[in-house]
């Protein structure tokens, strides 16, 4: 019987400075097996979600510890209107899940698409916390072309529309992207 991983999922909340209003919630899966000595962070892709590791967390969560969180305003993380979505940002949202879930350094860091952006950024921002590095479909340069930029200013309702008829799987609202 394949693992639930639903059933390790946590919700982190993560303090404002402008109060309990401006609190907000990542949602991460962390699978913790007995004896395990190694931890694999897996980051997910511009408009992804963790669900897209299932694979990888149910192979590597039956011996290492696995984490993957919901980038803000995706999956089930909070997209909270005025929060930015910079780079700063999402290395603070991975400094914030790793210190709350109380994680021993150096761990093994797997990004993909967008993800291998922010494993990157934050692999050189703290290289003596992380033992490897694995990007998968990662690139150079994240760029938008023009009709992508005029497709996204499609009001909402008619561009998930539109996404849903193409089969375009989308784990964040238009305004993340």
């Amino acid at each position: 019987m394949p693992l639930d991983i639903e059933l390790y999922r946590r919700i982190i909340s993560v303090p404002s400075a402008r109060g309990p209003k401006g609190s907000r919630h990542l949602s991460v899966i962390d699978i913790h097996p007995e004896g395990a000595t190694r931890t694999l962070l897996f980051v997910h892709g511009f408009g992804g979600s963790v669900m897209q590791w299932l694979y990888q967390l149910r192979f590597f969560g039956q011996s290492m510890h696995v984490i993957a969180p919901d980038l803000r305003g995706h999956g089930l993380s909070d997209d909270t209107f005025s929060l930015p979505y910079t780079m700063d940002s999402f290395i603070q949202d991975l400094e914030t899940i790793l210190d709350e879930l109380r994680i021993e350094r150096p761990l093994h860091l797997i990004g993909h698409s967008f993800g291998g952006a922010i494993a990157t950024e934050y692999a050189a921002r703290h290289p003596a916390q992380v033992r490897s590095l694995v990007l998968i479909g990662a690139t150079t340069r994240f760029t938008m072309t023009a009709l992508l930029g005029r497709l996204i200013s499609v009001p909402d309702p008619l561009f998930s529309f539109a996404a849903k008829r193409l089969g375009v799987a989308l784990f964040a609202p238009q305004r993340t992207l």
